[in-house]
């Protein structure tokens, strides 16, 4: 009782077969590149059922244990509307991370979604990314079988800029460029 006690001798081990109860390497490396910068990671989250809430506060609770430190706060929209409006909620079930001026926001809550809120709010710059145009790609914004609109919003969403690129009028791949996207010519 007493070794077990001693926190130095705090040992858990995850027998489930799907690893329920551990963090990827992933995840920890995020985590410890947010302590290593110093991060505040505030985080405001509205769950408008108590099941949904509680698996959030369990995975949360893990990545705690590896040393993560959240300024945490729990709102129910529907007994809190005034809050609710004023952060912009517009679903039910909503987390919203901050730290300085960034924001990730998620409604799904697994490590794979909350890791990339942290990893969004650890990207220093906007990378710029060209999609090659001109040469019978298809559209950016299309959703057409041959449109990119899916790829070019998930890039979006992972900070990245991104813009179409007509090298037959530019002449030359553009100096701020960080990727040139050359998609089914």
């Amino acid at each position: 009782s007493y070794l077990s006690s001693r926190p130095r001798f705090n040992k858990s081990y995850d027998a489930t077969r799907a690893a329920t109860n551990t963090l990827s390497e992933d995840t920890v490396r995020a985590l410890r590149l947010v302590h290593d910068r110093g991060m505040e990671i505030n985080l405001v989250g509205f769950f408008a059922e108590e099941a949904t809430q509680q698996k959030f506060r369990d995975l949360i609770d893990l990545y705690q244990q590896k040393g993560a430190t959240f300024a945490m706060q729990i709102h129910n929209p529907q007994n809190d509307p005034i809050k609710a409006q004023a952060e912009k909620v517009t679903s039910e079930n909503v987390a919203i991370f901050r730290t300085g001026d960034k924001e990730s926001r998620i409604t799904t809550f697994t490590e794979e979604k909350v890791t990339n809120a942290l990893v969004k709010l650890l990207k220093q710059k906007t990378r710029k990314v060209y999609f090659l145009a001109g040469h019978g790609e298809g559209e950016l914004r299309s959703a057409e079988l041959n449109g990119f609109s899916t790829a070019v919003t998930e890039l979006e969403n992972n900070k990245f800029d991104v813009s179409p690129l007509a090298l037959v009028t530019e002449g030359k791949v553009p100096s701020d460029a960080d990727l040139v996207v050359l998609a089914g010519p």
